[in-house]
């Protein structure tokens, strides 16, 4: 996995954002694993993920996006907890 990998968009469907958003948070995940680094800034947030996932630049499935990214890092950190 090279660090260009990072910025490759991921497809998704509109309207069905959270199995994109899931993938985004675990390839995240397997990048810092393989000792690659990511700006904290943007990864894994929800700006993050409206950068990786394709979207069009539509404002309103960026909107979209950002609040499942939301909902599903709760439900994460909720689980864990």
């Amino acid at each position: 996995m090279s660090p260009s990998t990072v910025y490759q968009k991921m497809p998704a469907k509109p309207g069905n954002w959270e199995p994109a958003i899931r993938e985004y948070m675990a390839y995240c995940h397997r990048i810092r694993l393989a000792g690659l680094r990511l700006k904290p800034k943007y990864h894994p947030t929800a700006e993050g993920a409206v950068k990786m996932i394709a979207h069009h630049d539509d404002k309103d499935q960026a909107k979209e996006i950002k609040k499942i990214f939301t909902e599903v890092a709760a439900r994460n950190l909720e689980a864990a907890s």
